[in-house]
């Protein structure tokens, strides 16, 4: 709606200009066009608003072919090529200022958006790592307190990986990390985190979620890593969980302590399995 008014607004200052340019002629034929509401039209376009280059060509050529058809059907004076420059050499100007604007634009979000990568990413898993992790549980916790929003921990490891590396090496645990990292993902959505704790411990955070909800969905994880053949040796794994839901009396300390006491207890317990509580 914003681009619309706008370009409305912008073909409304195209028409002014032409007729204030006619008139100008009309009574003093020495003078040339009046580019005062056309620039202001182009400045709206081209600089507040920000369009995309395309769309911005788009409506300067309509600006153009407008102002140009009503300047030829309504003034006495002849186009000529001297005339029709200043227009095409400003938008052309204005033009390339948006593409590079938004091409500076683009590459400064890769650039951001590979920053936070190194920043908050685990750089083998690609889940998120540790220093995400107190971010990510403070704002849990805000929004519990904040809009009633309850979450769940998860907290999980892989079963005896530290015999999975003695007999087949860091390079085959590392792979076998991954793919237990994906499985993970798969298993979560867009809001919920998945974070890698250290070595083969992650912890999963799980927004807007019930513990019977999250209960099942470390099962689920559960099954599937149960299901899985790692890597090419086609090694089979197990994974223990840890279920809790945050309550008021929690803090941002306590709800991972007690998943990952939750979780040692399904170790306790003979692995491969959850413990919710």
């Amino acid at each position: 709606m914003i681009v619309i008014s706008a370009c409305a607004v912008y073909i409304l200052l195209v028409l002014l200009s032409v007729l204030d340019s006619v008139r100008i002629i009309v009574n003093e034929p020495s003078n040339d066009f009046n580019f005062t509401g056309y620039l202001l039209g182009l400045f709206i376009i081209g600089f507040v608003l920000r369009l995309d280059w395309k769309l911005s060509f788009a409506v300067y050529t309509a600006g153009i072919g407008l102002f140009l058809t009503l300047y030829y059907f309504y003034s006495p004076r002849v186009l000529s090529i001297p005339s029709v420059l200043p227009f095409i050499a400003v938008n052309i100007l204005v033009l390339y200022f948006s593409y590079s604007r938004e091409k500076f634009y683009k590459i400064l979000h890769e650039d951001k958006t590979d920053l936070l990568n190194q920043t908050f990413r685990d750089s083998l898993t690609q889940s998120f790592n540790r220093r995400y992790m107190k971010r990510a549980v403070h704002q849990s916790f805000a929004h519990k307190i904040g809009a009633s929003v309850p979450f769940c921990c998860i907290f999980t490891d892989i079963d005896l990986f530290k015999d999975i590396n003695d007999k087949y090496g860091h390079d085959t645990g590392d792979m076998i990390l991954i793919e237990f990292s994906k499985i993970l993902q798969t298993e979560t959505r867009s809001m919920d985190s998945v974070i890698r704790y250290g070595g083969e411990e992650f912890l999963i955070l799980l927004s807007n979620t019930r513990l019977e909800e999250a209960r099942g969905i470390a099962d689920r994880m559960r099954r599937g890593i149960e299901e899985t053949s790692f890597c090419e040796n086609r090694i089979n794994v197990t994974a223990s969980f840890g279920v809790t839901e945050a309550d008021d009396r929690d803090t941002e300390e306590s709800i991972i302590q007690r998943a990952d006491s939750l979780l040692y207890k399904a170790k306790r317990e003979g692995r491969n399995r959850v413990c919710a509580g």
